[in-house]
C-alpha cells in the first residue's frame, strides 16, 4: 500500500492515459 490514491486520481483525471499514468504513478 504505497499510494493507491495517486493511481486512482490519475486514472480519473486522465482517462486517456489512465492505464499508463495509473500504473506508473500507482506503482
Amino acid at each position: 500500500e504505497s499510494e493507491p490514491g495517486r493511481g486512482t486520481r490519475f486514472t480519473v483525471e486522465l482517462p486517456a492515459h489512465g492505464a499508463a499514468a495509473g500504473r506508473e504513478g500507482g506503482d
